[in-house]
């Protein structure tokens, strides 16, 4: 059938910046991206141990941005 399209299954990708509190080591940022991979949708963490801010690319169909910032709430960082 031509001009006929079945469902879109296109990907809406965003990105978030999180400035946190209490992220201070290497292993706790790395359980921190585990949580936050395993999160649906999110394809990328970038946690910078310096400027205490996390990166985060997700499938915005797929996870809020509020859910991603409970979660690191519920890791025990304050989220600013």
């Amino acid at each position: 059938m031509e001009g006929c399209q079945g469902p879109k299954s296109e990907k809406e990708f965003k990105s978030a910046k999180f400035n946190v509190e209490g992220l201070t080591c290497g292993s706790c940022s790395a359980e921190l991206e585990k949580q936050l991979l395993g999160l649906n949708g999110v394809v990328d963490v970038d946690i910078n141990l310096d400027s205490k801010q996390i990166f985060v690319d997700f499938e915005s169909n797929k996870t809020r941005y509020e859910d991603i910032r409970k979660t690191i709430q519920q890791s025990g960082y304050n989220v600013l």
